[in-house]
């Protein structure tokens, strides 16, 4: 694994790692056994970009709006299936606290990866899914795919019309994909400010801020206690979602 080679390295500043959400604030609580402690073992130098999910469903579905959605889930024999690109992703995390914060039945379907979980979205063979817009916002806009709601607190830029999780009913369920900059432990103030430093300048290039934005991402830019401290309230997050999910990887 990249992030067990990274952890090994020299701290030097010169050999670094991008994180993401599931790998320092999911997989550690997830997998039965892990390689590396997010926060032990890196130093967080920069947060990146994030995109928040959205939750979607068949172009032919009932459900028009969550309201629909949940009250399908209510009448539906065996409530609703959702698909995720894996288990203890942040789309079987987010469908899991959709069903228990409605009070829907939910049936938990894990792929392996995006693709073929949005292939049975399409066909009808499962009922919802929350993916990220860089892969659904193609399918949506080509009409085969059906927004229901963002799970962001903002709506989404180019998505105006697609209401907020909160907005539509469902309170406290907002998560999303974030990358960031890490370093081996150990890595010298000096040098980790010197990256930061570079990479909020390289994201407020227009050209980056638009790149990102085309593919339904935001800049994220902070200092790296900034970034420390938000990296510490994810693990803090979603550790307790992970353990009542009950998904283990061995």
């Amino acid at each position: 694994m990249a992030a067990g080679v990274v952890k090994l390295a020299k701290p030097d500043g010169h050999t670094l790692f991008v994180g993401a959400t599931e790998m320092f604030a999911i997989n550690p609580t997830l997998f039965r056994t892990f390689s590396y402690s997010p926060l032990k073992d890196f130093r967080p130098v920069a947060a990146l970009a994030g995109t928040p999910m959205l939750l979607v469903v068949p172009k032919d579905s009932p459900a028009h709006s969550l309201r629909e959605l949940v009250q399908l889930g209510k009448t539906k024999q065996g409530g609703l299936s959702y698909a995720s690109r894996g288990p203890g992703s942040i789309g079987h995390m987010l469908g899991q606290i959709m069903g228990s914060k409605a009070g829907v039945q939910s049936v938990h379907v894990p792929y392996k990866g995006s693709a073929p979980a949005l292939q049975d979205l399409m066909a009808n063979r499962v009922d919802m899914m929350f993916d990220v817009a860089l892969s659904s916002g193609p399918l949506i806009a080509g009409g085969k795919l059906k927004p229901i709601a963002v799970a962001a607190p903002q709506r989404m830029p180019g998505m105006d019309k697609v209401p907020t999780l909160a907005e539509a009913g469902l309170a406290g369920a907002d998560a999303g994909v974030w990358f960031g900059v890490m370093a081996p432990a150990g890595t010298p103030d000096a040098a980790v400010n010197a990256l930061n430093d570079a990479v909020v300048k390289a994201l407020a290039q227009p050209d980056v801020v638009q790149r990102l934005a085309d593919w339904g991402m935001r800049t994220m830019p902070m200092t790296a206690p900034q970034f420390t401290t938000f990296v510490r309230g994810e693990i803090d997050r979603w550790t307790p979602l992970v353990k009542e999910s009950g998904a283990v990887v061995e």
